[in-house]
């Protein structure tokens, strides 16, 4: 809800007052025989938005962002749109605004080719550049990998473009593997081979044999990457990625209340695209301790995620105990904890859970445990679901629920219809201890009723052609 709020005072604020002067920016491609880019003019004082900013290519290079000089140094660049996470103001004093006309410059970056662990470990030196690997690489020098990427606060609602200690740039696998990733600490509390990525890409990777054993607190972890986000008009993709032979063990201390996310590929997505990947393992996750609760995602190869998700297949086991002295609601699901869009894609693991009297809610899905506004179709889940000593459950076949508190801000930005269409579950639920648990084989909240939009007629669910076999 605040999120929303957040975006029109944005919009209002950026809008330019037609009694103050402007400014001329010139963005230079920075190449011999580069085509001229046209002049952009901006009101004095206002920061240059994202949609404004220029996208270039440039056959056999990648872009790599805009410098207020040609030698496109790291304390150069020129950042756009919005810096801070929080709602109020939405503008703050540290956005970059634009006080005098200006020139900015393209930066181009070359592939870089990577054959040694240590020149994997190095591409921290440069978060933008373009990366090919030319083989396969070993890990096992790194007892505890330190992630590519920091993510800085609580920066989720701020642009990604001011990510600015986040991987922004290529890495291509060229389908060669990294093994013996090893993750054995908390810190930092992003954990995975990348910390954070932003409007970045990793494609055609495998990473096999990673061993992850954590006791620690509350944090996000996986194998490839903790949390990833895209801008509007920029591109935050993984695609052509497995993870083969996981093991991971994680056990979450809590001392507060808190998010935590654990899975098999990517622990928090916010805008971007994943597709064709798989992963498989086996996955334990305990939460211990005690505290004011928060919420706990586990998923195959997504947590808390709002993205595209196409083509994605998990087989890995989940096994997930709630033994926290604390108010925990947990979204579990065989492909991810949550989702938005979500095609073409399977989960066939097993899921095992084991609550407490404490446990405050708890959504189980085949595919996915929390269905928060958009559509799944053409999917399919199967595998044993196992639930004990819960006191509450909502359980379904393809998803636990359709959240109508996510229903509500997906009506408000003009999503019509959340949605499963032509989707197959062949789930199988087992209980012991459970004394309220909502079973249905398709979603375990069944169809909810409309949501009425914040500009009229809001958004609606329906169940379209999905079928499930006991």
């Amino acid at each position: 809800m605040k999120k929303i709020f957040f975006i029109l005072a944005a919009m209002l604020m950026a809008t330019p007052s037609f009694s103050q002067e402007k400014c001329k920016v010139v963005f230079d491609l920075n190449y011999e025989g580069a085509p001229a880019l046209q002049e952009k003019e901006v009101t004095t004082g206002r920061i240059i938005a994202l949609s404004d900013k220029p996208l270039p290519q440039r056959e056999g290079y990648r872009f790599a962002g805009w410098y207020t000089d040609k030698a496109c140094q790291p304390e150069q660049e020129w950042l756009f749109g919005i810096k801070n996470g929080g709602y109020y103001p939405p503008v703050p004093l540290d956005s970059m605004a634009v006080n005098q006309s200006m020139h900015l410059y393209a930066r181009w970056a070359e592939p870089t080719h990577i054959s040694t662990a240590q020149q994997l470990y190095e591409v921290r030196n440069d978060l933008h550049g373009w990366y090919v690997l030319d083989n396969d690489i070993d890990l096992s020098e790194y007892p505890d990998w330190t992630p590519i990427g920091e993510y800085e606060g609580s920066y989720e609602m701020a642009d990604g473009e001011w990510w600015t200690k986040a991987f922004k740039g290529k890495l291509d696998g060229q389908g060669h593997e990294i093994r013996n990733l090893h993750l054995t600490t908390g810190e930092p509390y992003m954990k995975a081979l990348f910390g954070s990525v932003a409007n970045g890409e990793i494609c055609r990777l495998t990473l096999k044999d990673c061993i992850i054993d954590i006791n620690a607190a509350p944090l996000y972890i996986a194998p490839l990457a903790a949390i990833i986000k895209q801008d509007a008009g920029n591109v935050m993709r993984i695609q052509d990625c497995n993870i083969e032979n996981l093991q991971m063990k994680v056990t979450m201390n809590l001392t507060e209340s808190g998010y935590a996310a654990a899975t098999g590929l990517i622990a928090g997505a916010w805008n971007a695209v994943i597709e064709n990947c798989q992963v498989n393992g086996t996955m334990e996750t305990t939460v211990a301790g005690q505290g004011k609760g928060g919420d706990l995602y586990i998923g195959g190869i997504l947590g808390e995620a709002y993205c595209d998700t196409r083509n994605c297949t998990s087989s890995l086991n989940i096994n997930t105990t709630i033994s926290a002295d604390a108010e925990e609601t947990v979204f579990i699901g065989g492909l991810q904890a949550s989702g938005t869009q979500v095609t073409k894609s399977q989960a066939s693991g097993n899921i095992s859970v084991s609550g407490n009297p404490r446990l405050k809610e708890l959504y189980v899905g085949g595919l996915v445990g929390s269905e928060r506004y958009g559509t799944i179709e053409e999917c399919q889940s199967s595998g044993i679901i196992s639930i004990k000593d819960t006191p509450k459950a909502q359980v379904g076949g393809v998803i636990g629920e359709f959240s109508q508190k996510f229903g509500s801000i997906g009506a408000m930005t003009g999503v019509e219809k959340t949605a499963l269409r032509n989707c197959q579950s062949s789930s199988k639920l087992k209980t012991e201890n459970c004394p309220s648990v909502k079973w249905e084989g398709i979603s375990g909240s069944g169809t909810p009723e409309p949501i009425k939009g914040f500009f009229g007629p809001g958004m609606s669910y329906e169940i379209e052609n999905c079928t499930h076999q006991p």
